[in-house]
Protein backbone atom coordinates (compact mmCIF):
# COMPACT_ATOMS: atom_id res chain seq x y z
CA UNK A 1 0.00 0.00 0.00
CA UNK A 2 1.31 3.62 -0.94
CA UNK A 3 2.41 5.54 2.05
CA UNK A 4 0.11 8.13 3.70
CA UNK A 5 0.79 11.72 4.05
CA UNK A 6 -0.92 13.46 6.81
CA UNK A 7 -4.66 14.75 6.37
CA UNK A 8 -4.39 17.59 4.23
CA UNK A 9 -8.03 19.94 4.17
CA UNK A 10 -9.31 22.52 1.76
CA UNK A 11 -9.68 25.73 3.62
CA UNK A 12 -12.33 28.23 2.64
CA UNK A 13 -11.55 31.79 1.96
CA UNK A 14 -11.04 34.14 4.63
CA UNK A 15 -14.38 35.92 5.97
CA UNK A 16 -12.23 39.02 6.02
CA UNK A 17 -14.66 42.10 4.92
CA UNK A 18 -12.92 43.89 2.15
CA UNK A 19 -13.26 47.45 1.04
CA UNK A 20 -11.92 50.15 -1.32
CA UNK A 21 -8.71 49.82 -2.43
CA UNK A 22 -7.78 46.96 -0.74
CA UNK A 23 -11.16 44.94 -2.41
CA UNK A 24 -9.41 46.13 -5.43
CA UNK A 25 -5.99 44.96 -4.53
CA UNK A 26 -7.13 41.66 -3.77
CA UNK A 27 -9.24 41.02 -6.73
CA UNK A 28 -6.42 42.12 -9.26
CA UNK A 29 -4.21 39.43 -6.99
CA UNK A 30 -6.91 36.79 -8.02
CA UNK A 31 -7.05 37.75 -11.29
CA UNK A 32 -3.06 37.90 -11.74
CA UNK A 33 -2.59 34.28 -9.65
CA UNK A 34 -5.42 32.98 -12.09
CA UNK A 35 -3.36 33.75 -14.92
CA UNK A 36 -0.01 33.37 -14.24
CA UNK A 37 -1.46 29.68 -13.50
CA UNK A 38 -2.50 29.45 -16.70
CA UNK A 39 0.42 31.15 -18.07
CA UNK A 40 2.15 28.29 -16.51
CA UNK A 41 0.47 25.70 -17.99
CA UNK A 42 1.54 27.19 -21.28
CA UNK A 43 4.99 27.33 -20.82
CA UNK A 44 4.76 23.59 -18.95
CA UNK A 45 2.85 22.02 -22.22
CA UNK A 46 4.52 23.85 -25.30
CA UNK A 47 3.54 20.76 -27.50
CA UNK A 48 -0.61 21.25 -26.79
CA UNK A 49 -3.02 23.33 -28.03
CA UNK A 50 -5.48 22.96 -24.70
CA UNK A 51 -3.39 25.43 -22.39
CA UNK A 52 -3.69 28.41 -25.28
CA UNK A 53 -7.25 27.28 -25.66
CA UNK A 54 -7.99 27.44 -21.77
CA UNK A 55 -5.83 30.52 -20.98
CA UNK A 56 -8.13 32.29 -23.75
CA UNK A 57 -10.84 31.40 -21.75
CA UNK A 58 -9.62 32.72 -18.41
CA UNK A 59 -8.98 35.85 -20.27
CA UNK A 60 -12.65 36.15 -21.59
CA UNK A 61 -14.03 35.76 -18.48
CA UNK A 62 -12.19 37.86 -16.41
CA UNK A 63 -13.36 40.64 -19.38
CA UNK A 64 -10.56 40.66 -21.34
CA UNK A 65 -12.15 39.97 -24.73
CA UNK A 66 -8.82 41.57 -26.68
CA UNK A 67 -6.41 38.82 -25.33
CA UNK A 68 -8.75 35.97 -25.41
CA UNK A 69 -8.66 36.96 -29.12
CA UNK A 70 -4.93 37.12 -29.12
CA UNK A 71 -4.81 33.40 -27.66
CA UNK A 72 -7.57 31.89 -29.27
CA UNK A 73 -5.90 33.13 -32.86
CA UNK A 74 -2.47 31.34 -31.40
CA UNK A 75 -4.33 28.26 -30.67
CA UNK A 76 -5.92 27.78 -34.18
CA UNK A 77 -2.47 28.36 -35.42
CA UNK A 78 -1.51 25.58 -33.69
CA UNK A 79 -4.44 23.26 -34.36
CA UNK A 80 -7.08 24.95 -36.75
CA UNK A 81 -9.53 21.91 -36.13
CA UNK A 82 -10.76 23.38 -32.43
CA UNK A 83 -14.63 24.18 -32.88
CA UNK A 84 -14.54 25.44 -28.95
CA UNK A 85 -12.11 28.05 -30.50
CA UNK A 86 -14.47 28.99 -33.10
CA UNK A 87 -17.08 29.19 -30.91
CA UNK A 88 -15.73 31.42 -28.54
CA UNK A 89 -14.43 33.58 -31.54
CA UNK A 90 -17.96 33.85 -32.34
CA UNK A 91 -19.34 34.70 -29.21
CA UNK A 92 -16.98 37.81 -28.85
CA UNK A 93 -17.64 38.55 -32.11
CA UNK A 94 -21.19 38.26 -32.03
CA UNK A 95 -21.33 40.51 -28.58
CA UNK A 96 -19.23 42.78 -30.54
CA UNK A 97 -22.42 42.72 -33.05
CA UNK A 98 -20.07 41.93 -35.51
CA UNK A 99 -23.00 39.26 -36.97
CA UNK A 100 -20.78 38.70 -40.29
CA UNK A 101 -17.93 37.73 -38.28
CA UNK A 102 -19.81 35.21 -36.38
CA UNK A 103 -22.10 33.23 -38.39
CA UNK A 104 -18.77 32.74 -40.78
CA UNK A 105 -17.03 31.67 -37.42
CA UNK A 106 -19.64 29.33 -36.43
CA UNK A 107 -19.26 28.29 -40.17
CA UNK A 108 -16.17 26.58 -39.49
CA UNK A 109 -17.63 25.01 -36.24
CA UNK A 110 -19.88 22.84 -38.81
CA UNK A 111 -17.23 22.57 -41.09
CA UNK A 112 -15.18 20.62 -38.05
CA UNK A 113 -17.96 19.24 -36.53
CA UNK A 114 -21.39 19.10 -38.87
CA UNK A 115 -23.54 17.38 -35.94
CA UNK A 116 -22.45 19.56 -33.02
CA UNK A 117 -25.69 20.57 -30.91
CA UNK A 118 -26.55 24.15 -30.50
CA UNK A 119 -23.98 25.80 -32.97
CA UNK A 120 -27.83 26.34 -36.07
CA UNK A 121 -29.62 27.56 -32.71
CA UNK A 122 -27.14 30.47 -32.32
CA UNK A 123 -26.56 30.74 -36.07
CA UNK A 124 -30.22 31.28 -36.03
CA UNK A 125 -30.42 33.86 -33.58
CA UNK A 126 -27.90 36.25 -35.50
CA UNK A 127 -30.03 35.34 -38.87
CA UNK A 128 -33.58 36.16 -37.21
CA UNK A 129 -31.81 39.41 -35.79
CA UNK A 130 -30.64 40.24 -39.21
CA UNK A 131 -34.20 39.82 -40.44
CA UNK A 132 -32.54 36.44 -42.58
CA UNK A 133 -35.54 34.32 -41.40
CA UNK A 134 -36.05 31.97 -44.10
CA UNK A 135 -32.24 30.68 -43.53
CA UNK A 136 -32.58 30.82 -39.89
CA UNK A 137 -36.47 28.54 -39.90
CA UNK A 138 -33.69 26.32 -42.00
CA UNK A 139 -31.47 26.18 -39.24
CA UNK A 140 -33.71 25.85 -36.55
CA UNK A 141 -35.46 22.81 -38.03
CA UNK A 142 -32.05 21.19 -39.07
CA UNK A 143 -31.05 21.96 -35.20
CA UNK A 144 -34.68 20.49 -34.02
CA UNK A 145 -33.71 16.94 -36.19
CA UNK A 146 -30.33 16.70 -34.63
CA UNK A 147 -30.58 17.31 -31.00
CA UNK A 148 -33.32 17.71 -28.40
CA UNK A 149 -31.02 19.58 -25.89
CA UNK A 150 -32.41 22.77 -26.91
CA UNK A 151 -35.70 21.77 -27.81
CA UNK A 152 -37.46 24.84 -25.80
CA UNK A 153 -35.03 27.19 -27.35
CA UNK A 154 -35.30 26.23 -30.94
CA UNK A 155 -39.07 26.03 -30.94
CA UNK A 156 -38.89 29.55 -29.14
CA UNK A 157 -36.50 30.99 -32.15
CA UNK A 158 -38.90 29.48 -34.49
CA UNK A 159 -41.74 31.06 -33.11
CA UNK A 160 -39.95 34.17 -33.06
CA UNK A 161 -39.22 33.51 -37.09
CA UNK A 162 -42.22 33.21 -37.89
CA UNK A 163 -43.73 35.92 -35.67
CA UNK A 164 -41.70 38.17 -37.77
CA UNK A 165 -42.48 36.94 -40.76
CA UNK A 166 -46.06 37.69 -40.07
CA UNK A 167 -47.06 34.03 -40.24
CA UNK A 168 -48.83 34.29 -36.88
CA UNK A 169 -50.68 30.40 -37.35
CA UNK A 170 -47.17 28.99 -37.95
CA UNK A 171 -45.48 30.72 -34.97
CA UNK A 172 -48.27 29.39 -32.31
CA UNK A 173 -47.63 26.12 -32.13
CA UNK A 174 -43.55 26.33 -31.78
CA UNK A 175 -44.56 28.84 -28.70
CA UNK A 176 -47.06 26.90 -27.17
CA UNK A 177 -44.56 23.64 -27.16
CA UNK A 178 -41.46 26.13 -25.82
CA UNK A 179 -43.48 26.56 -23.06
CA UNK A 180 -44.98 23.19 -22.48
CA UNK A 181 -41.15 22.18 -22.62
CA UNK A 182 -40.08 25.40 -20.32
CA UNK A 183 -43.13 26.89 -18.25
CA UNK A 184 -40.59 29.55 -16.93
CA UNK A 185 -40.08 30.66 -20.67
CA UNK A 186 -40.79 34.06 -20.24
CA UNK A 187 -40.31 35.80 -23.61
CA UNK A 188 -42.03 32.75 -24.99
CA UNK A 189 -45.09 33.54 -23.39
CA UNK A 190 -44.78 37.44 -24.56
CA UNK A 191 -44.25 35.93 -28.05
CA UNK A 192 -47.62 34.48 -27.72
CA UNK A 193 -49.11 37.55 -26.24
CA UNK A 194 -48.17 39.02 -29.31
CA UNK A 195 -49.42 36.00 -31.49
CA UNK A 196 -52.72 35.62 -29.73
CA UNK A 197 -53.33 39.13 -29.89
CA UNK A 198 -52.87 39.08 -34.30
CA UNK A 199 -54.83 35.95 -34.44
CA UNK A 200 -57.78 37.25 -33.15
CA UNK A 201 -58.02 35.27 -29.57
CA UNK A 202 -57.92 38.46 -26.96
CA UNK A 203 -58.60 35.47 -24.25
CA UNK A 204 -56.11 33.98 -24.80
CA UNK A 205 -53.54 36.51 -24.95
CA UNK A 206 -54.95 37.84 -21.28
CA UNK A 207 -53.88 34.71 -19.90
CA UNK A 208 -50.89 34.49 -21.87
CA UNK A 209 -49.80 38.48 -20.53
CA UNK A 210 -50.97 36.90 -17.12
CA UNK A 211 -48.19 33.98 -16.91
CA UNK A 212 -45.42 35.99 -18.62
CA UNK A 213 -46.05 38.90 -15.70
CA UNK A 214 -45.91 35.93 -13.55
CA UNK A 215 -42.56 34.50 -14.37
CA UNK A 216 -40.80 37.89 -15.03
CA UNK A 217 -41.55 38.75 -11.70
CA UNK A 218 -39.90 35.29 -10.71
CA UNK A 219 -36.92 35.93 -12.79
CA UNK A 220 -36.31 39.65 -11.61
CA UNK A 221 -36.74 38.39 -7.84
CA UNK A 222 -33.92 35.91 -8.88
CA UNK A 223 -31.47 38.18 -10.56
CA UNK A 224 -32.15 40.58 -7.60
CA UNK A 225 -31.35 38.03 -5.18
CA UNK A 226 -28.25 36.95 -7.20
CA UNK A 227 -26.88 40.84 -7.18
CA UNK A 228 -27.32 40.62 -3.53
CA UNK A 229 -25.46 37.76 -3.10
CA UNK A 230 -22.99 38.02 -4.80
CA UNK A 231 -20.30 41.09 -4.62
CA UNK A 232 -17.15 41.54 -6.81
CA UNK A 233 -14.81 39.50 -4.81
CA UNK A 234 -16.78 36.38 -4.16
CA UNK A 235 -17.33 36.65 -8.10
CA UNK A 236 -13.73 37.05 -8.92
CA UNK A 237 -12.74 33.87 -6.40
CA UNK A 238 -15.35 31.75 -8.50
CA UNK A 239 -13.56 32.63 -11.66
CA UNK A 240 -10.35 32.01 -10.49
CA UNK A 241 -11.31 28.81 -8.90
CA UNK A 242 -12.51 27.67 -12.45
CA UNK A 243 -8.78 29.02 -14.12
CA UNK A 244 -7.06 26.81 -11.22
CA UNK A 245 -9.39 23.99 -11.83
CA UNK A 246 -9.10 24.22 -15.43
CA UNK A 247 -4.87 23.88 -15.67
CA UNK A 248 -5.63 21.16 -12.94
CA UNK A 249 -7.74 19.05 -15.71
CA UNK A 250 -5.36 20.60 -18.60
CA UNK A 251 -2.31 19.31 -16.18
CA UNK A 252 -3.82 15.64 -15.70
CA UNK A 253 -4.91 14.96 -18.91
CA UNK A 254 -1.20 14.99 -20.00
CA UNK A 255 -0.42 12.80 -16.71
CA UNK A 256 1.00 15.59 -14.99
CA UNK A 257 -0.81 14.60 -11.53
CA UNK A 258 0.92 16.67 -8.78
CA UNK A 259 0.75 19.82 -10.82
CA UNK A 260 -3.10 19.05 -11.10
CA UNK A 261 -3.32 18.71 -7.55
CA UNK A 262 -1.72 21.54 -6.64
CA UNK A 263 -3.99 23.48 -8.94
CA UNK A 264 -7.56 21.61 -8.04
CA UNK A 265 -6.42 22.00 -4.11
CA UNK A 266 -6.28 25.95 -4.97
CA UNK A 267 -10.14 25.64 -6.48
CA UNK A 268 -11.43 24.42 -3.64
CA UNK A 269 -9.90 26.98 -1.69
CA UNK A 270 -11.05 29.55 -3.65
CA UNK A 271 -14.44 28.14 -3.88
CA UNK A 272 -15.73 26.15 -1.02
CA UNK A 273 -19.04 24.83 -3.14
CA UNK A 274 -17.12 23.55 -6.17
CA UNK A 275 -17.79 20.10 -6.07
CA UNK A 276 -16.02 19.53 -9.61
CA UNK A 277 -12.44 20.19 -8.18
CA UNK A 278 -13.48 18.13 -5.15
CA UNK A 279 -14.10 15.19 -7.25
CA UNK A 280 -11.20 15.00 -9.21
CA UNK A 281 -9.32 15.22 -6.09
CA UNK A 282 -11.42 12.77 -4.59
CA UNK A 283 -10.15 10.72 -7.22
CA UNK A 284 -6.62 11.30 -7.44
CA UNK A 285 -6.25 10.73 -3.63
CA UNK A 286 -8.31 7.07 -3.69
CA UNK A 287 -6.64 6.10 -6.84
CA UNK A 288 -3.11 6.28 -5.31
CA UNK A 289 -4.84 4.86 -2.02
CA UNK A 290 -4.10 8.32 -0.07
CA UNK A 291 -6.73 7.65 1.97
CA UNK A 292 -6.54 10.38 4.41
CA UNK A 293 -5.96 12.78 2.39
CA UNK A 294 -9.39 11.57 0.32
CA UNK A 295 -10.88 11.67 3.73
CA UNK A 296 -11.94 15.32 4.35
CA UNK A 297 -12.57 16.17 0.43
CA UNK A 298 -15.12 13.37 0.72
CA UNK A 299 -16.46 14.06 3.40
CA UNK A 300 -16.81 17.81 2.25
CA UNK A 301 -18.52 16.83 -1.51
CA UNK A 302 -21.19 15.06 1.03
CA UNK A 303 -21.89 18.27 2.90
CA UNK A 304 -21.98 19.84 -0.65
CA UNK A 305 -24.76 17.39 -1.85
CA UNK A 306 -26.29 15.33 1.25
CA UNK A 307 -28.80 13.85 -0.46
CA UNK A 308 -26.70 11.47 -3.23
CA UNK A 309 -26.64 8.12 -2.30
CA UNK A 310 -23.37 7.91 -4.40
CA UNK A 311 -21.18 10.09 -2.49
CA UNK A 312 -23.18 8.51 0.86
CA UNK A 313 -21.68 5.28 -0.60
CA UNK A 314 -18.25 6.19 -1.64
CA UNK A 315 -17.38 7.99 1.89
CA UNK A 316 -18.85 4.98 3.26
CA UNK A 317 -16.37 2.72 1.89
CA UNK A 318 -13.37 5.20 2.88
CA UNK A 319 -14.59 5.08 6.28
CA UNK A 320 -14.37 1.33 5.91
CA UNK A 321 -10.74 1.58 4.56
CA UNK A 322 -9.41 3.94 7.53
CA UNK A 323 -11.07 1.13 10.03
CA UNK A 324 -13.87 3.35 10.85
CA UNK A 325 -16.72 0.53 10.73
CA UNK A 326 -19.88 2.20 12.46
CA UNK A 327 -19.11 5.73 10.31
CA UNK A 328 -19.29 3.07 7.15
CA UNK A 329 -22.44 1.60 8.16
CA UNK A 330 -24.33 4.47 8.77
CA UNK A 331 -23.37 5.73 5.42
CA UNK A 332 -24.16 2.84 3.80
CA UNK A 333 -27.18 2.76 5.69
CA UNK A 334 -27.98 6.59 4.41
CA UNK A 335 -27.24 5.16 0.99
CA UNK A 336 -29.28 2.50 0.90
CA UNK A 337 -32.67 4.39 2.36
CA UNK A 338 -32.32 7.04 -0.37
CA UNK A 339 -31.82 4.04 -3.15
CA UNK A 340 -33.43 1.01 -1.98
CA UNK A 341 -33.19 -0.63 -5.17
CA UNK A 342 -29.96 -0.14 -5.89
CA UNK A 343 -28.42 -3.82 -5.09
CA UNK A 344 -24.67 -2.74 -4.62
CA UNK A 345 -25.53 -0.51 -1.51
CA UNK A 346 -27.49 -3.14 -0.38
CA UNK A 347 -24.02 -5.70 -0.78
CA UNK A 348 -21.55 -3.36 0.65
CA UNK A 349 -23.78 -2.82 3.60
CA UNK A 350 -24.36 -6.90 4.18
CA UNK A 351 -20.35 -7.14 3.68
CA UNK A 352 -19.95 -4.42 6.18
CA UNK A 353 -22.39 -5.55 8.67
CA UNK A 354 -20.69 -8.71 8.03
CA UNK A 355 -16.67 -7.42 8.96
CA UNK A 356 -17.97 -6.04 12.12
CA UNK A 357 -19.44 -9.04 13.42
CA UNK A 358 -15.97 -11.12 12.47
CA UNK A 359 -14.53 -8.55 14.58
CA UNK A 360 -16.04 -8.91 17.47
Amino acid sequence: MAREDPPDETKPPSETVLTGEALRAEIGALEKEAIDAVEEVVEALPGSSDPLALIAMVHLHFGNTAEAMQWWEKCLRKNPNRPDVYDGMAKVAKARGEYDKAVELWGEVLRINPRLPGIRAEVAQVLIDSGELEKAIVLVEEELELSSREEAHCNFLLGKAYLQSREYEKAREPYETAVQLRPEYSNAWYGLVTVYSRLGNPEAAKRAMSKFQEVRKVEQDADNERKRSLDDLASTRRLAAEAHAGAGATYASKGYLHKAELRWKRAAELDPKDGACRTQLAKLYLNSQRYSKALPVCEQLVSLDPDNPMLRANLGMLYSRLNRLDDALAELKLAREMQPENAEYKRLHAKLQEKKRRER
